[in-house]
């Protein structure tokens, strides 16, 4: 076996504190992205409730959709209606 030199384990002590030092910055890498992704699921977190709150409304948006749609097929009838008595009535009274 041979002996290790002073040297050599400088170098030794180096390396082993290089590579503590990269985990250490490893490790606040991860701290902060960790961070940011928390920060990111908070966002989706409140978009979701958001979009669940919306898809509680959709039903009752359908409702009146359809209501509105009623009034205007009310309102065609009426008016075409109307117009179908005008027309007949000028046409029967001879004044067309």
């Amino acid at each position: 076996m041979t002996q290790a030199t002073d040297q050599d384990i400088r170098e030794l002590k180096t390396a082993i504190a290089d590579l503590t030092a990269s985990v250490s910055g490893l490790r606040e890498e991860m701290r902060v992205g960790f961070a940011d992704l928390r920060g990111d699921i908070k966002v989706l977190d409140n978009r979701l409730g958001n979009l669940e709150s919306t898809a509680q409304k959709l039903p009752d948006l359908a409702e009146k959709i359809g209501e509105l749609k009623n009034y205007k097929q009310i309102a065609i009838v009426v008016f075409t209606a109307s117009v179908s008595g005008a027309i007949a009535w000028f046409l029967r009274s001879g004044k067309f």
